[in-house]
């Protein structure tokens, strides 16, 4: 993940972890339940405040582990969701971490790819290959359009879905849905939902 979108979350996090937190993710909680597997073990990447973990595992039989690259957000998710099983790992990852020890079911990336520079996006999808045993499904979603404020340091990587779409499964995955969705804490921000199952 970009150095200085990592240092935004770090120097930020209460606050974007309180957002969060107070946000109605319904549809998005909906969408995950529909799409993951019921059981096995699922990995969320980048998984901020930890909401969309907890929900999963409160709302699955997934074994659920999330990771995310900011120590100060994992501080806060871990005191917020103690029954969640955190990581500190920056994607794409060190290939010697213990997340890549076992195949996942599922993984998750939930407002993350908007953050993966172009020059890491092939490695990252690799990694996410590996991570997933054959069969696993990979959920995703990602900001489309948006308008940035000034003191916002975060990269904003725009990327168009059908060309994402047609990237990552060059990585053997078979795209099985794709929707647009509006912003659940009313900013002017377009979501693009994407599933894929790893062939």
């Amino acid at each position: 993940m970009d150095k200085k979108t990592v240092s935004y979350y770090e120097n930020h996090a209460e606050r974007l972890i309180r957002t969060y937190e107070e946000i109605d993710a319904s549809s998005l909680h909906s969408m995950l339940l529909a799409w993951l597997p019921a059981q096995g073990r699922l990995l969320d990447i980048g998984c901020g405040s930890g909401r969309d973990a907890a929900y999963i595992a409160a709302n699955t039989d997934l074994e659920v582990t999330a990771a995310d690259a900011s120590r100060n957000m994992l501080k806060q998710a871990r005191k917020m969701h103690p029954e969640v099983c955190f990581f500190e790992a920056a994607f794409p990852a060190d290939e010697r971490h213990e997340l890549f020890l076992h195949p996942w079911d599922a993984v998750t990336a939930l407002a993350v790819l908007m953050h993966i520079p172009d020059e890491a996006l092939d490695d990252l999808l690799s990694q996410i290959r590996r991570l997933l045993a054959p069969g696993g499904v990979f959920f995703c979603s990602y900001s489309l359009e948006r308008t940035q404020e000034a003191d916002d340091e975060r990269l904003f990587v725009t990327r168009d879905p059908d060309r994402l779409a047609q990237c990552i499964e060059q990585h053997q995955f078979t795209l099985l849905h794709q929707s647009r969705s509006s912003d659940a804490a009313k900013r002017s921000i377009v979501w693009i939902n994407q599933v894929y199952r790893r062939t």
